[in-house]
């Protein structure tokens, strides 16, 4: 396998990469998100299921989630510090975010609560939303995410995402009427809801021009369907746009199954990042 420019340029940052995924895709993340909230995933198949994501998936990158109902991070279940030093171990990047009821559930704090989790932790990419647009408008979201960046002590170079809405068209509009919530991302991206028939690849070309306008790169943040073609919310349509980074929603159990194998579905999209 013959390595590409920007391949190499990842690997030199200490993170993995695969040198042929599609399109201008460079992250491509396996979701841990919402197995790491509850019992799924646990200390006898963490790592068999991370090998899968990396070495079957062909994964560079895993989504793990802000856990609003544990006080501090240091409480986080053992699973969950387990699976985090592995994939570090394994050179894999850490993307954060925060589980949708967060904000509603940690208002008071929400800030400090998303700023100790990423001193802590230290995540490579941070989402301080997740589909936060039913309780934070764009306005709340600039002033709230240039607070955590405020508030932040870690010396890791930790870069944010977002704004994560469940809408291609819905995260479009917000981050074009908000100028300071822009500025305050290094990575513009959109999460793409099941049956979303506004997630074309039309409706993708706008928001990567939008973000080459802004010199952001855009991430499709969360997928939830097969290797398929149209019309519609489909990964190939994102890819096909150009985005630069891509995540597939609940990895696992729909796609690598809890002894660490590639279910039906993972069978359709693991080749075609190989």
């Amino acid at each position: 396998m013959t390595m590409n420019g920007s391949c190499l340029l990842i690997l030199l940052s200490g993170v993995a990469c695969a040198a042929a995924y599609p399109g201008q895709v460079k992250y491509f993340f396996c979701d841990l998100k919402t197995s790491l909230n509850t019992t799924q995933l646990t200390m006898g198949n963490y790592k068999a299921v991370l090998d899968a994501f990396q070495d079957e998936m062909h994964c560079n990158g895993v989504r793990v989630p802000l856990l609003p109902t544990v006080g501090s991070p240091r409480d986080y279940p053992d699973v969950y510090h387990a699976a985090v030093k592995y994939a570090r171990s394994k050179q894999m990047a850490i993307y954060a975010n925060p589980m949708e009821n967060a904000f509603r559930i940690r208002r008071q704090d929400y800030s400090k609560f998303v700023a100790d989790f990423a001193d802590y932790f230290e995540p490579d990419f941070l989402g301080v939303f997740n589909e936060g647009g039913q309780y934070c408008d764009g306005d709340c979201m600039a002033r709230v995410t240039a607070k955590v960046r405020g508030l932040l002590t870690t010396e890791h170079p930790v870069k944010f995402v977002g704004v994560d809405l469940m809408h291609v068209d819905k995260s479009l509009k917000v981050l074009m009427q908000h100028a300071d919530l822009v500025k305050t991302l290094d990575v513009l991206s959109s999460h793409n809801a099941g049956g979303d028939s506004e997630a074309t690849k039309a409706e993708w070309k706008k928001l990567v021009a939008f973000g080459k306008k802004a010199g952001k790169p855009v991430w499709a943040s969360e997928n939830p369907d097969t290797w398929q073609h149209g019309p519609y919310s489909n990964l190939t349509d994102s890819i096909e746009a150009g985005v630069d980074g891509l995540l597939t929603w609940k990895t696992f159990n729909k796609l690598v199954d809890p002894q660490g194998k590639l279910t039906k579905a993972g069978k359709d999209i693991a080749p075609h990042f190989a």
